[in-house]
């Protein structure tokens, strides 16, 4: 067999890379483009695993201030434990600077990220809330494809993904008062390909002192500043902010689901009242799927509420920089 090529991505691998990122399911949620494998390659970092011209494998972080957030870490099946995993890993993740990362249950993965200085902090469980008329957004116990476990993004959630050490899998995520100052921005753009300034998106639709107030939040309670990618997902079609005085969230509606994160709140009753608002508002026939922290108080009066914990991912960080009490985060976005 060749021996395995680790270097960045370039857009002629984008095609290649999509081909082992939907071996794993883990654009499902992504169904046009730009997706969070654009914004890897543009506030971040993609690098890919190569053999013999054929693209085995593939990682990628987003960076938020001095925090990186490893998102992604897929190895096909037949390369799996032939080092590409641990390679890339080490092109991906900078020594010295604080890491996160949402790993599945894969204890190869685990392993992985504790030696490149990461520990459990606590469990990130997946929950969803099915159409309001009842009937089930996919089949009782199972993902929509049948599609090896993994995290949402080690990056993770409703589509997460989790790395592993080279096994391959992927890594990569009504109680409380009801919020009544948050204001939602629906914002409009074209779909297209490129990300930021090339893609064409409409900054216009969304007030930028509520994508600032929301961008300020965030760094406080995710551990690092992010606002150029929040301001490009804020452009995405579909997606509506969520701003209140002490409180943001983001919500992604697309034709099969509604994914709500990033939100998060000044303390954590800040967050329950606006990510409750903003399940409220989106509830409807399409499943809402929101990212949890164990120790987030919204995750018990979700259960109370007859959501249900679809999957479960390990947070897992270098540094304690995290207020997951106060945090809800994206799936794939960190």
């Amino acid at each position: 067999m060749a021996e395995p090529i680790v270097r960045p991505a370039a857009e002629a691998d984008m095609p290649g890379l999509r081909a082992v990122a939907h071996h794993f399911g883990v654009l499902e949620t992504w169904p046009k483009r730009p997706d969070f494998l654009d914004a890897e390659r543009v506030f971040g970092a993609v690098f890919v695993g190569e053999v013999g011209g054929t693209i085995v494998g593939f990682g990628g972080t987003l960076r938020r201030g001095a925090v990186t957030h490893l998102g992604d870490l897929f190895v096909l099946p037949e390369h799996q434990s032939s080092g590409v995993g641990r390679t890339i890993l080490s092109r991906l993740l900078p020594r010295d600077t604080p890491k996160v990362t949402f790993a599945s249950a894969d204890t190869r993965a685990l392993a992985l990220y504790v030696r490149n200085g990461m520990r459990p902090r606590c469990p990130l469980l997946y929950l969803e809330q099915g159409p309001v008329d009842g009937r089930p957004a996919r089949p009782e116990g199972g993902r929509a494809k049948d599609v090896p476990p993994g995290p949402h993004g080690p990056a993770a959630g409703v589509h997460s993904p989790t790395s592993t050490d080279d096994p391959g899998a992927g890594d990569h995520p009504a109680a409380g008062a009801d919020s009544q100052t948050a204001e939602a921005h629906p914002v409009a753009a074209t779909d297209g390909p490129a990300v930021g300034a090339h893609s064409g998106m409409d900054r216009q639709a969304v007030p930028e002192a509520h994508i600032s107030a929301a961008a300020g939040m965030d760094a406080r309670v995710s551990g690092g500043d992010r606002a150029a990618t929040l301001t490009w997902y804020a452009a995405l079609p579909g997606v509506t902010t969520h701003v209140s005085g002490s409180g943001y969230a983001f919500v992604r509606v697309t034709a099969d689901t509604v994914v709500i994160g990033p939100a998060g709140g000044a303390t954590p009753q800040d967050c329950v009242d606006v990510v409750l608002e903003a399940a409220r508002a989106h509830s409807g026939a399409k499943p809402v799927r929101v990212a949890v922290p164990g120790p987030h108080p919204l995750l018990p009066l979700l259960l109370r509420e007859g959501w249900r914990i679809d999957e479960m991912d390990t947070l897992m960080t270098s540094d304690d920089f995290l207020r997951p009490d106060c945090y809800i985060p994206h799936p794939d976005l960190g």
